[in-house]
């Protein structure tokens, strides 16, 4: 099993990806969760783009969307812009669990903030999101801070 540890343990610290389609991900570690080496060394910028992600156009709705109490814009928001979101914790298992899909996923040639495409350039990973319910460490495929 690979091992990890949160640069900032117990502080949210959220990034973004690019899978395998182009599609755009948004990563939250619950102040826990894995965190890739390429967003640790460009951490400001990540942080910056994550912020922006808000700024993006909508381009539709979300098909899938936790259900319940508990504020889940931070996901919702990026999704109605095309961006898959997940989330660090929300199982027991020590995955990502995936909390939102856009209908209408976004690939990275289509953002149109250079910030926000940039820092989601920063982390491609092997999986396809739209297949993705759970993300597992070993499955990122992408050096993790150690």
């Amino acid at each position: 099993m690979t091992t990890f540890r949160h640069p900032r343990p117990g502080d949210e610290l959220d990034w973004l990806a690019v899978d395998v389609h182009g599609h755009v991900g948004v990563f939250s570690t619950g102040g826990q969760g894995p965190v890739p080496r390429a967003v640790l060394d460009n951490l400001g910028k990540v942080e910056a783009a994550v912020r922006r992600v808000a700024s993006l156009p909508v381009v539709g709705e979300v098909v899938d969307q936790p259900a319940g109490l508990g504020n889940f814009s931070f996901w919702i928001e990026p999704a109605r812009r095309g961006i898959y979101g997940f989330d660090w914790g929300p199982v027991s298992d020590g995955s990502f669990a995936q909390l939102t899909t856009p209908a209408n996923p976004i690939t990275i040639d289509a953002v149109v903030d250079p910030e926000v495409r940039d820092a989601a350039l920063l982390v491609r990973l092997p999986i396809a999101f739209e297949e993705a319910r759970n993300l597992y460490v070993d499955a990122l495929g992408v050096p993790l801070v150690d």
